[in-house]
């Protein structure tokens, strides 16, 4: 964006300038952003399908609808972990449907598209997958479906580093014959190893 900008303002110090991706007629709520990257799952090239494309966009529109009774705004509560502990009261707020929904339901990679990834959802291949299988449900509740794994999965990656943590710490105990239950005490935040001098 800086290229350009200083293309246009010092022309004869620039001769040229090339600026990728930059937004030089910036808007609030930009929802053609949204619908570039809503073309990208349409395209076979980088994993997509028209299919996808129309599920994710099918999805979304009964999110909308829902947003508009109690009884749609409880569903959706029930629905999507990303709210549970929230009242269904939450999304009577266009601010709030906004927070939940604004940029989808769920992580959509566009511009970080790798098609090489293994997680969960992580491209726009993987997405689709998700989003066109599974004929028994319907395109909110694959969407559903998708945001539920995505966060689930996102927390276990989160936790693999501490139960690796808690496997190195339980080895030695093993070693002197104590279970992994008697030597380490857990905590969210760290782990304590305790041995006794017989051990030692």
């Amino acid at each position: 964006m800086l290229a350009s900008f200083a293309r246009i303002k010092y022309p004869r110090l620039f001769f040229a300038s090339a600026s990728s991706s930059a937004p030089v007629q910036a808007k609030l709520d930009m929802t053609e952003y949204n619908d570039l990257v809503a073309d990208a799952y349409a395209l076979p090239s980088v994993g997509g399908s028209p299919a996808c494309k129309a599920a994710i966009a099918r999805g979304h529109a009964e999110v909308g609808r829902r947003f508009s009774s109690a009884s749609g705004r409880a569903s959706l509560v029930a629905l999507f972990s990303e709210l549970r502990g929230r009242q269904p009261s939450w999304l009577e707020s266009e601010a709030n449907q906004l927070r939940f929904s604004g940029g989808g339901v769920a992580p959509f990679p566009a511009q970080s598209n790798d098609p090489a990834c293994l997680s969960y959802g992580c491209s726009i291949g993987r997405v689709c997958d998700v989003v066109t299988s599974g004929e028994n449900r319907s395109s909110l509740e694959r969407l559903a479906g998708l945001a539920n794994g995505f966060y689930s999965a996102a927390e276990e990656e989160e936790a693999a580093p501490e139960a690796a943590a808690l496997e190195a710490a339980a080895a030695p105990m093993r070693a002197c014959g104590k279970t992994a239950a008697d030597p380490v005490r857990r905590s969210r935040s760290h782990v304590v190893v305790t041995h006794d001098s017989a051990h030692n």
